[in-house]
């Protein structure tokens, strides 16, 4: 059964103290089954629900204030827009036109992983040189955004005059302002870096966001151009040194040969090693002709005649021979000795016998000329090979000074060519001006603000009120000195409670649900 008022419990009442008229308070117990207080003395959810509803014209007046005041705060705080620009951090070629070689602050391959040398680059986008050059291109500091003292410690330092005017605080300012504006997002992964810019002109965030990508860009890319100009002034002084070196060996070098009588050819050999080399090869030829015409020449000197037969003069004697001498064997079987047919071949055959010989003869004298030709042309080789051979090693010593110069003048050319081939390289590559920063994604103005979040704002405001207005109604139930409900009286040490008189919807309750206990 379900009862909503206090009975007093049955006792006997007590006498009246003697020097004062006041009775003592008598205590109640509950007769409800809802309880307005645990066993501990805290109030429950209901006794809470119904003090808020007690005061709930001024708990709905404090969460709708903070609402309004969320509110005001939304409307007249400043519209702030914001921009991102992604940028792509490349790989760059360490060894681009062998600069690296070169370069003193090349890194080594793989000596910095991509995760660091992504690192690196958030942390220069974040330097002030680069964020002052933002600055002053886009000229921030005549702008009142950028150069308006928005902290409570820079408007009470300028109240007080802390700050001395000078013509650099403006710059300063707007360099400040933009640094808190602006917010570098490092990829988790990849090589994808954020940029985002708040400003209160959605124009002017997209072009700061975009010309600190710029001005990131031109950064790189003169960094590396001055360090190809760094390298090639540091190479010219050195190139030229060398040049005048390389000129002094070369001149030693061919006043060396001219005092020792060296001609040198295609800039190796001199011209008496090529000359012996030349007649060595002569002599060579000289005796394998010479051997080649010694066997003819020992048949012609024995008086036989085999090889001297394959002569194409004698083989044709010695075929006609053949055929008349034939002739006339038929001619003597037929016909008598006197005959002028016989006397004629016999007068032909005499006669080519004596052409024979001589051509036999001139044969034979003809291959002992040509031995001893060829026996004077191997003496005479082998006689300018000696000759030739003694000069040669007469100049072998000259020669080792002559080798010991030309190579410190060879090795000196090749360090020159090494290094000019480096200077062009180095002017190469400051004419390119290579840059592995990627502009990915540009910003672009935003259609809507990025602060103040209304929605959140008055969220916010709602809790902060709906907590004050609790907190607030609490208050001013510990300090409500009105008696509310039976048993309050006996708080005080002047009152004196007597019982307590059940409302009318009260009675009607009790007679609907029985009589009271």
């Amino acid at each position: 059964m379900r009862r909503s008022h206090w009975i007093p419990a049955p006792r006997t009442r007590p006498a009246l103290p003697a020097r004062t008229e006041q009775l003592p308070a008598l205590p109640y117990v509950i007769a409800s089954g809802d309880a307005v207080g645990g066993e501990d003395g805290s109030l429950g959810i209901l006794e809470y629900g119904r003090t808020l509803w007690r005061h709930k014209g001024v708990f709905v007046l404090i969460v709708l204030l903070a609402v309004f005041l969320a509110a005001g705060i939304s409307y007249f705080q400043p519209r702030v827009y914001q921009s991102v620009a992604s940028v792509q951090i490349q790989g760059l070629n360490d060894n681009f036109l062998n600069l690296k070689d070169i370069d003193p602050t090349a890194a080594p391959i793989n000596s910095m992983s991509t995760e660091s040398y992504v690192a690196t680059q958030v942390e220069i986008l974040k330097e002030d040189s680069l964020i002052e050059r933002v600055v002053k291109q886009l000229k921030l500091d005549q702008h009142l955004e950028f150069t308006r003292n928005t902290g409570f410690s820079e408007k009470l330092a300028q109240l007080m005059h802390w700050q001395t005017a000078s013509t650099s605080q403006p710059l300063q300012q707007a360099l400040k302002v933009s640094k808190e504006n602006l917010k570098i997002v490092p990829p988790r992964q990849g090589q994808i870096i954020r940029i985002i810019y708040d400003a209160e002109d959605p124009r002017l965030a997209a072009d700061c966001a975009n010309g600190l990508v710029q001005v990131f860009i031109d950064q790189n890319v003169e960094s590396r151009w001055h360090a190809a100009q760094q390298i090639k002034e540091w190479l010219r002084p050195q190139l030229d040194e060398l040049r005048a070196k390389l000129e002094k060996s070369q001149n030693q070098l061919q006043a060396y040969a001219n005092a020792a009588g060296l001609t040198i050819t295609d800039g190796q050999e001199n011209v008496a090693t090529e000359r012996l080399r030349l007649i060595q090869a002569e002599l060579a030829r000289a005796q394998a002709e010479r051997m080649a015409k010694e066997p003819l020449y020992a048949l012609s000197q024995s008086g036989q005649t085999e090889g001297i037969s394959d002569n194409a003069a004698v083989r044709e004697y010695q075929l006609r021979l053949t055929e008349l001498r034939r002739q006339l064997a038929d001619l003597e079987s037929l016909l008598k000795p006197e005959n002028y047919k016989v006397v004629r071949l016999k007068a032909q055959v005499a006669e080519l016998e004596a052409a024979s010989q001589r051509e036999t003869a001139n044969v034979h004298k003809r291959v002992e000329n040509e031995y001893e030709a060829a026996q004077k042309r191997e003496a005479l080789l082998t006689k300018a090979y000696s000759r030739q051979a003694a000069l040669v090693s007469d100049l072998q010593a000259k020669m080792m000074n002559y080798n010991t110069l030309k190579h410190d003048a060879d090795t000196t050319r090749q360090v020159y060519d090494a290094m000019l081939q480096k200077v062009n390289e180095a002017g190469v590559a400051s004419a390119i001006r290579p840059s592995n920063i990627r502009l990915v994604s540009p910003a672009h103005p935003a259609s809507q603000p990025y602060k103040p979040n209304v929605p959140l704002n008055l969220g916010i405001g709602l809790f902060a009120g709906l907590v004050l207005g609790v907190g607030c109604v609490m208050l001013l139930e510990q300090t409500n000195r009105r008696l509310c409900v039976p048993g309050d009286a006996a708080v005080s040490p002047l009152l004196t409670e007597l019982g307590a008189i059940p409302t009318g919807r009260a009675s009607a309750r009790l007679r609907r649900h029985g009589s009271l206990d």
